[in-house]
């Protein structure tokens, strides 16, 4: 099973071979592409992860004290900032969760 996320959701494509998985993935993009255009909606295109911001220097220069206090870059201080703002856990967040909560290796791979 393979998880899209969206910006309002995710979209789920499965399938019991790699042929039968790809044929449903792009049967789902077709889909959800058709969705968007009967709705009058444009898709949603992946962001880059790149972010240009024009800030106060005051800001800026407290910005730079906090992640140094917190012991870490200005860019992991800024995407955790900005995650929690628009609450969604950063990078950092959800690979510490992970770590924490991750089974036990399979020892074989399913596509289900």
């Amino acid at each position: 099973m393979l998880l899209l996320r969206k910006t309002t959701g995710y979209l789920g494509v499965h399938g019991e071979t790699i042929a039968e998985f790809e044929s449903n993935f792009h049967a789902a993009i077709e889909d959800y592409l058709a969705a968007s255009q009967e709705l009058g909606s444009s898709p949603e295109k992946p962001a880059s992860g790149k972010l240009m911001l024009r800030i106060s220097p005051d800001i800026h220069a407290a910005a730079i004290k906090a992640a140094a206090q917190s012991g870490t870059s200005l860019n992991k201080w800024a995407e955790e900032a900005l995650g929690k703002a628009a609450r969604k856990p950063s990078t950092r967040e959800v690979r510490n969760a992970k770590s924490i909560s991750r089974p036990p290796k399979a020892s074989k791979v399913i596509l289900a």
